[in-house]
């Protein structure tokens, strides 16, 4: 047998070793699950053009204060004073992208984002910073999606308008401002090898100059909470290190984002090392400036599973692990702010967001992150 070819056994012996390996957790976890798991239902993917019309049955605009209750024993009604009133109806959410832009750290510090609103009538428009910086209401939570790798434009447009109504169906009656952040992340070769996965992850991370020179624009009385799903969720937290005063490729973000704003930070899939948000690791300064993150740990993702196979030495994704006893016990302090929401039952071994989305119960259980509320 060739070396090549015992390479390759090796590889996927590993694989498969680790898919079926079972994940010990260590850290504080809360759970959501029930004892059966339900049935995933996730649609089947359709592009999108621009203008063309995006129907979902039940959507729930920005601008609708309806009647309807959060969950069956939550409360988490709103504070009067902490939010203004809305007026009038507002666009269903808006698009932030990337897609034409370098994605190099050393290049990474412009405001030529592209811009897209999706009007309540499921239109999407092209729009500029501008229009968009005077359509965000002062005062009102601001919920920014980030996807992961290999997704194409049509499949994210597709997936926006579910994530939407996903998160807002969750709790109609809060007020919220979505927007969906987007970057060059499809499959451009055939083999996903490791190369590749690494340098989408590379890629995410570098998009954090883009999204926090987004987050700058956005008024400072507006509280942003970061979703990541995946690479996304890398995307996140090195946003959070910029903003916290942390530097990626030898590079800074040298513009205020906002004095005093607050942010939190939900994951889902989390495709990083899970020590990487420890003191002196690659985004350590992140916990300094969030209020809480959330991480939708899920111990059968058979893509996490196999995350250490990318490079030698590498840690085991904190999607997967969770924030261990070892990590805790580094963070310090800042551990508390740290939550473990187990999903591994809701998604089982599926890594793709259409699974996250299509359970409401995770939707109902990130609540106090996205819309900055807690339960009394």
């Amino acid at each position: 047998m060739r070396i090549a070819d015992r390479l390759i056994w090796v590889f996927c012996l590993s694989g498969f070793a680790t898919l079926l390996a079972p994940s010990t957790v260590d850290a504080q976890t809360i759970t959501t699950h029930y004892a059966q798991q339900p049935t995933l239902i996730v649609p089947e993917l359709e592009p999108i053009t621009e203008g063309e019309v995006v129907p979902f049955e039940y959507e729930v605009h920005q601008g609708q204060m309806p009647e309807q209750s959060y969950a069956p024993g939550y409360d988490v009604s709103p504070d009067t004073n902490s939010f203004p009133a809305i007026q009038a109806p507002q666009p269903c959410y808006w698009i932030a992208s990337s897609r034409g832009l370098p994605q190099k750290a050393a290049m990474n510090r412009c405001r030529n984002l592209d811009y897209f609103h999706r009007l309540s009538d499921g239109c999407l428009q092209r729009t500029n910073l501008p229009t968009l910086k005077s359509q965000i209401i002062p005062g009102v939570p601001v919920c920014i999606f980030i996807h992961g790798a290999f997704v194409d434009a049509e499949s994210h447009q597709y997936e926006c308008a579910r994530t939407y109504n996903w998160i807002r169906q969750a709790a109609p009656h809060l007020p919220l401002q979505v927007i969906f952040y987007t970057w060059p992340s499809d499959a451009s070769h055939i083999l996903l090898t490791p190369l590749v996965v690494n340098q989408k992850g590379i890629w995410a991370a570098n998009n954090a100059f883009y999204l926090a020179d987004l987050i700058g624009q956005l008024p400072p009385e507006c509280p942003v909470c970061l979703v990541g799903h995946s690479h996304g969720a890398r995307a996140a937290v090195a946003t959070m290190h910029l903003i916290g005063g942390g530097q990626i490729d030898g590079y800074s973000y040298p513009y205020n984002t906002g004095a005093h704003r607050r942010y939190r930070v939900v994951m889902a899939a989390a495709a990083f090392d899970r020590h990487w948000l420890n003191p002196g690791q690659k985004y350590d300064h992140a916990m300094s400036c969030l209020e809480g993150i959330v991480n939708l740990q899920n111990r059968g993702d058979w893509a996490l599973n196999l995350y250490p196979l990318r490079r030698p030495l590498s840690r085991k994704a904190i999607g997967a692990t969770g924030f261990t006893y070892w990590d805790r016990s580094h963070l310090g302090n800042a551990s508390c702010k740290a939550i473990d929401l187990d999903v591994t039952y809701y998604v089982g071994l599926s890594h793709t967001w259409p699974h996250y989305y299509a359970e409401p119960t995770i939707a109902r259980a990130i609540v106090p992150y996205t819309y900055f509320v807690d339960q009394r």
